[in-house]
């Protein structure tokens, strides 16, 4: 038993990793972040990899 609860703990720490290390927040202002690492006019020549949220990548 106390086996199944560290692991139900050990995947609810992970389900909140986007949200500690502000991967969710990116997304969520993609536009101003964008802003900020983009120069206005100029294509994205970033990959899909590149522009996929980490925690979405395998």
């Amino acid at each position: 038993m106390p086996r199944i609860l560290l692991a139900l703990v050990a995947l609810a720490l992970a389900a909140c990793a986007p949200v500690a290390n502000g991967e969710l927040a990116r997304i969520l202002d993609r536009q101003t972040n964008d802003c900020l690492t983009q120069v206005a006019g100029r294509q994205d020549f970033r990959t899909m990899r590149q522009k996929t949220p980490s925690f979405l990548l395998p």
